[in-house]
């Protein structure tokens, strides 16, 4: 006989087993094979039923919260368990001799016995455990305890007897006595109780499966419930708060809208700030749902700008904030810009709105506006803006640019200097790869200038003028092949700077790097590759040795700019054969030797010569009368001798001229009185002699006999030609009248009337 089947709860399936006492009351005789049959039968549906148990308590558990919220009625679980415990276990078989072998009572035919105590061995299966209730109450017999006789079976077991036909011929069973009935509660073994239990096992199927359907309909209200809660979470409507912060369900809206993470942050917890302030604002306008997200943002970040840069107090701010106005068509906009196209400077983009035809805002000018505070990280927002002018706004001083800057992908032009920006400039400017134009300068930013501005390819000016900026130059940024004007002056509290790969920059047209620490390094070579320049601007820097050569290569030059370095050897020729050299600036070097002879005639365009405070000797030349397009000129603080050429009066388009600290001698020309433009004449510390021509004096504003004078500085005192610590004694000339030299001090200095012989 097959041992029986342990289900997950510990009960052992023996449904169906029949006692003995109960066979022979109804009179039922089978066989061991059906009875092994049913036995399979019966084990296999109530393991069926365990399964379903168990999956029914974890559908249950899994759908208690969505049946809640459905409503669904809470459906009791029937208790299986109150089956398996009527169940007993059936205990092990039991080995027994062949003279155990016995034919049951006479009064209970049908049943074959197996060997020892029929009685206890196939009605008592709960002897199989050791529960004393299941022992007490069990059948009159008792289990067979003798050991198995010899000759039995290697399995220790009895073989069975067939029951012969007179055996089991009966067809009635005998009346039940009432001492006899001991049915088990759930387990009746005549046929009726077979159907009753089959109906029972049809209704446990239909209330599984009826179950089953009300957890799959709880599941499904759980969830259309949650979608109409989602639903009337978004279509909810809008509190719109009139002052101060909104209240959690606006703000609720303000995630909705994609707004940044710093920026709801500060909705949220701060009320005065320009955030807050500007979706206060936004959550005010009775427009706002006509418009479509990409102007709704558009206008939070406008506002966001004008609160955080005092907008209340810009010099012009008209219709800006406006509910019933658009950004685009009525707030203030400056109409003029200037074009983004270097090789047309003095272009002008004609702006007749600040958005495009789709409506994204574009020009962003505040240039001068009286802005005070800082620009917001919002910025960032405005990602359409083509130009961001806002130099000029002194309120702004000690605000740091905004990291997310960097999110302006489509910026042509960035204009912020002379803000007085401190902190850093931010590596994301790295980002910004559309950039033409960067201007920086006049900011105190005590830090690096960001290498990252290398990555810009497409920049093509750059400005960072007396910046501030600390540590080492940069070289990287001369890997901008695309760069037209590059302004680096001013930079004295850089530690180290080079030029060295300045001629990768071959479409430089100006380099501005005057006060830029190149100390005791040469002109670099290599900027003779840079062939398109045209303003070249090395103004004390702290350059050594002479003039390379390789500077002829710039035909297009117009400036060069070499004061105050320490430059040595002659002045070099070569520079005189620029076609269109206007500005030749030689001052404050260690040039040596005598002026050329030869070249003057080629400097046609020449506008501006200057060679003082050199080492420069001998005499200037007459050709000096062949510059037709000169106003400036300066000889001082050489040791040139001789007289000064009366060709000068042929230099009508003259407006200075400098002759002070020389030997020069002789007379003033007579024909200074034809210079009707001459403002600026010195003659301090020189031997010139006779008297200054009387033509002159109309036209003078500044005019030097002492060394100490010094040029561009008026005194609220002087009128007409001033003289700045005159001293009559110490001239030779005629021409002051010295007699009433009556000094009047003012601001520590001497100030005299200067008077002429007519």
């Amino acid at each position: 006989m097959e041992a029986k089947t342990q289900n997950d709860h510990g009960a052992v399936t023996g449904e169906g087993v029949v006692r003995k006492e109960e066979a022979a009351d109804v009179g039922v005789s089978s066989s061991i094979t059906a009875g092994e049959e049913c036995h399979e039968r019966v084990i296999r549906k109530a393991e069926a039923i365990a399964v379903d148990h168990d999956a029914l308590i974890t559908s249950i558990s899994s759908g208690n919260n969505t049946m809640r919220k459905s409503g669904a009625a809470t459906v009791q679980q029937p208790d299986h368990m109150d089956t398996f415990r009527e169940i007993a276990p059936l205990p092990p078989p039991v080995p027994l001799g062949r003279g155990d072998i016995r034919r049951p009572a006479a009064t209970r035919p049908g049943a074959v016995a197996v060997g020892g105590d029929y009685d206890y061995m196939v009605d008592n299966p709960h002897a199989r455990h050791s529960d004393p209730e299941a022992t007490s109450s069990g059948s009159s017999g008792t289990a067979n305890t003798n050991q198995p006789e010899q000759g039995v079976g290697n399995t220790g077991m009895a073989r069975a007897r067939l029951v012969n036909s007179s055996e089991f011929a009966l067809q009635n069973a005998d009346p039940v006595q009432e001492g006899d009935l001991r049915l088990l509660t759930s387990n009746p073994s005549s046929s009726k109780g077979n159907n009753e239990t089959d109906g029972k096992e049809a209704l446990k199927i239909i209330l599984l499966i009826a179950i089953a359907g009300i957890i799959v309909l709880g599941l499904v209200l759980g969830l259309v419930g949650n979608k109409e809660e989602d639903a009337a979470d978004s279509s909810a409507p809008i509190t719109m708060a009139p002052t101060g912060v909104p209240s959690s369900a606006p703000t609720s809206y303000a995630a909705t809208l994609g707004l940044p993470e710093y920026t709801v942050d500060k909705i949220m917890n701060d009320e005065t700030s320009p955030q807050s302030r500007a979706y206060a604002w936004l959550m005010d306008d009775p427009n706002r749902e006509t418009y479509p997200e990409r102007k709704i943002l558009q206008r939070f970040a406008l506002a966001t700008f004008y609160y955080s840069t005092g907008g209340p107090n810009w010099d012009i701010n008209d219709n800006w904030m406006n509910h019933s106005l658009d950004e685009c068509k009525d707030w203030f906009f400056r109409t003029e810009t200037d074009g983004l196209d270097p090789t047309t400077r003095d272009d002008k983009i004609i702006i007749t709105s600040p958005c495009d035809t789709s409506g994204n805002y574009q020009y962003l000018l505040m240039s001068g506006n009286n802005l005070a505070g800082r620009v917001p990280e919002e910025i960032g927002m405005l990602s359409g803006l083509l130009v961001f002018d806002y130099f000029k706004n002194d309120g702004l001083e000690g605000s740091t640019i905004p990291t997310e800057i960097g999110l302006l992908t489509n910026l042509l032009r960035l204009s912020a200097d002379r803000n007085f920006h401190g902190g850093t400039v931010p590596t994301e400017i790295g980002m910004m790869t559309s950039l033409i134009e960067v201007y920086l300068g006049y900011n105190p930013f005590p830090s690096p200038i960001p290498s990252e501005i290398a990555n810009i390819k497409s920049l093509q000016k750059l400005n960072l003028n007396r910046a501030g900026f600390t540590g080492t130059f940069p070289s990287e940024l001369y890997t901008l092949t695309n760069m037209v004007e590059f302004f680096i002056h001013g930079l004295l509290d850089l530690e180290k700077a080079t030029l060295e790969g300045i001629g990768q920059m071959t479409n430089l047209e100006a380099l501005y790097c005057h006060n830029l620490p190149l100390h005791n390094t040469p002109i670099p070579t290599e900027l003779g590759l840079a062939t398109k320049l045209e303003k070249l601007n090395l103004w004390d820097t702290g350059l050594t040795g002479t003039v390379p050569s390789e500077l002829a290569n710039l035909r297009q030059l117009n400036t060069l700019d070499l004061d105050d370095n320490q430059l040595t050897g002659s002045l070099p020729d070569f520079l005189w054969e620029l076609p269109f050299l206007g500005e030749l600036l030689y001052d404050g070097n260690f040039f040596t030797g005598t002026l050329p002879s030869h070249t003057w005639k080629n400097l046609a365009v020449m506008e501006y010569l200057a060679f003082s405070d050199n080492l420069l000797s001998g005499t200037i030349p007459t050709e000096v009368g062949l510059l037709p397009s000169i106003q400036k000129l300066r000889f001082d603080r050489n040791t040139f001798t001789g007289a000064i050429p009366t060709e000068i009066g042929n230099l009508t388009t003259l407006e200075e001229v400098f002759f002070h600290g020389t030997y020069l001698e002789g007379n003033i020309p007579l024909e200074f009185e034809d210079l009707l433009f001459l403002e600026t004449l010195t003659f301090s510390n020189t031997s010139l002699t006779g008297s200054i021509p009387a033509g002159i004096c109309d036209s003078l504003v500044d005019i030097w006999f002492s060394c100490h004078t010094k040029f561009g500085i008026t005194l609220p005192t002087c009128t007409a030609v001033e003289v700045e610590d005159f001293d009559c004694a110490s001239s030779l000339l005629c021409g002051c009248s010295c007699a009433p030299c009556l000094a009047e001090e003012t601001t520590g200095a001497f100030v005299f009337n200067m008077t002429f012989d007519p």
